[in-house]
């Protein structure tokens, strides 16, 4: 399978990289970093931002999967109110143009993975956590939310 990996260089991506290249997959990742080769050798990198149109477009359309993984890093440093703005428009913009890319495709890509987060159920003490679990409140589940909502516009 081709797969395209819009925040690849983080953790997660990472990992998800060698485990999809071992496999046999052709993986080209979407990232903002000229000097990101030492994901894979064999991994081909696309620079990209958030705007919805460019050459990385066009690794879309060629796509058998599609993985979102992109967003500001949130363990980074504290959460000042710039942070807050940048770590939810990363998520939010970065899914918007993926997903007008997807749907602007001639040949659509048949999965689609938006990683979100498990901050989208809030602060869960106790108990069992599932697909059925209520929306928590606070900052990440609400940047959750908001993700969520533009990756299901696909």
């Amino acid at each position: 399978m081709k797969i395209v990996i819009a925040g690849g260089t983080g953790l997660i991506g990472r990992r998800l990289i060698a485990q999809l290249v071992n496999r046999g997959n052709v993986v080209t990742v979407l990232t903002r970093n000229d000097s990101t080769n030492t994901l894979h050798p064999s991994v081909r990198n696309i620079r990209w931002n958030v705007n919805p149109s460019g050459d990385w477009c066009s690794e879309i359309t060629s796509a058998d999967a599609v993985i979102n993984l992109a967003g500001e890093s949130i363990a980074a440093g504290r959460w000042t109110a710039n942070r807050k703005r940048r770590i939810l428009q990363s998520r939010v913009q970065s899914t918007q143009v993926i997903v007008s890319a997807i749907k602007q495709s001639r040949h659509k890509p048949a999965v689609f993975i938006n990683a979100s987060a498990v901050g989208y159920y809030g602060n869960v003490p106790e108990g069992e956590v599932t697909e059925e679990t209520v929306h928590g409140s606070g900052f990440l589940a609400d940047v959750c939310e908001q993700w969520e909502r533009e990756a299901f516009k696909v």
